[in-house]
């Protein structure tokens, strides 16, 4: 484990588009080993430049970078996110956690912490009080990780491949 002093949170810029390609590769990489019945081959850079820049032009989603040493070492991508207008639902807002992915040398250094942490400021600043993510099943880390910060279970998606 790489010893560490400076970690800084900050918005994500189009500058940092190689560097976080790298680590949506990564994560890409792991989902589709765990489930290649849903996840494409090659996802390498499957995500272009518009992509990060439409996340960025967007006042209701962000992505935050971690770095060390002007490194990126890690990110969340978040958005605001509504109830459908379905009757049964009650009306209110939470932020989505889409993802938090942090380089493996760089793990238990408590940046996913403060990635996380930055998640629940935006939120604040939006003036939202929840936030829900999903986490796949086969990442016990993850949940893990969700579980300690207060998540709950609230549902489970499940699906049936028929052949």
């Amino acid at each position: 484990m790489k010893k560490v002093e400076n970690i800084n949170i900050r918005v994500a810029t189009l500058k940092d588009y190689e560097s976080l390609n790298l680590l949506y590769n990564e994560l890409d990489e792991m989902h589709r080993s765990h489930h290649p019945e849903i996840f494409v081959d090659n996802l390498k850079d499957i995500r272009g430049i518009k992509d990060l820049e439409e996340i960025l032009k967007n006042p209701n989603k962000n992505l935050f970078v971690a770095t060390i040493d002007s490194e990126i070492v890690g990110f969340v991508e978040c958005y605001i996110s509504s109830t459908p207008n379905v009757p049964v639902f009650k009306k209110r807002k939470w932020v989505q956690l889409s993802l938090i992915i942090v380089k493996d040398e760089y793990r238990l250094l408590n940046i996913g912490t403060l990635l996380f942490e930055k998640v629940k400021e935006w939120a604040k600043e939006n003036k939202i009080y929840e936030i829900e993510l999903i986490a796949y099943s086969f990442n016990s880390k993850a949940i893990s990780f969700y579980e300690n910060k207060g998540f709950k279970e609230i549902s489970k998606k499940m699906y049936l491949e028929i052949k």
